[in-house]
C-alpha cells in the first residue's frame, strides 16, 4: 500500500502540514529509513501536467498512523492494537476477506507447502509429521 501526502492527510483527517511534519520526524529520529519508504512516481494532474509525487509505503502510514492526534488516527490506533494483539495471543493472522476471494484452494497450497517445507528439512519429529498429515487433511475439507 502506498499513499501520497494528501492521501494520508485524507485518511487520518489532518492538515498536510501535519502529516509532512510527522513524517519528517520519523526519518529525522532514524525510525525509518526514507530511501526504504518513499518513492517518486509520475502523476498526471487535473490540468494535464505532470509531476513527480512522492509516495510513502505502509511502514510510513502506519508510523504516522500512531503519531497523528485525531479521531481517525484514535481509530487507527485502536484497529492496529486490536491486529496486533490478536495476532501476538493466536500466534497466527488469517486475512478471512482474502480467503473469501480468492476461496480455500490458497489457503490449502500454502498449509501443503509448509508441510512438504517442514518434513523436507526434517524440522519435525515423527510426531510432528502425523499432526501435519492431519492439518493438510483437514484443510481439504474446507
Amino acid at each position: 500500500m502506498w499513499l501520497a501526502l494528501a492521501q494520508m492527510s485524507a485518511l487520518f483527517q489532518r492538515d498536510k502540514s501535519v502529516i509532512s511534519r510527522h513524517i519528517g520526524n520519523i526519518f529525522k529520529d532514524g525510525e525509518l529509513a526514507r530511501d526504504a519508504v518513499v518513492a517518486k512516481l509520475a502523476t498526471t494532474a487535473a490540468d494535464g501536467k505532470t509531476y513527480q509525487v512522492e509516495y510513502f509505503n505502509l511502514d510510513v502510514i502506519i508510523s504516522v498512523g500512531y503519531r497523528v492526534h485525531s479521531k481517525c488516527g484514535v481509530q487507527f490506533r485502536q484497529w492496529a492494537t486490536r491486529i496486533l494483539r490478536d495476532h501476538l495471543v493466536k500466534g497466527f493472522t488469517i486475512n478471512q476477506s482474502r480467503i473469501a476471494e480468492r476461496g480455500v484452494s490458497e489457503m490449502q497450497a500454502a498449509i501443503e507447502l509448509l508441510s512438504r517445507t517442514l518434513e523436507s528439512r526434517a524440522l519435525v519429529t515423527e510426531q510432528g509429521q502425523d499432526v501435519l498429515s492431519i492439518i493438510v487433511r483437514y484443510a481439504k475439507t474446507w
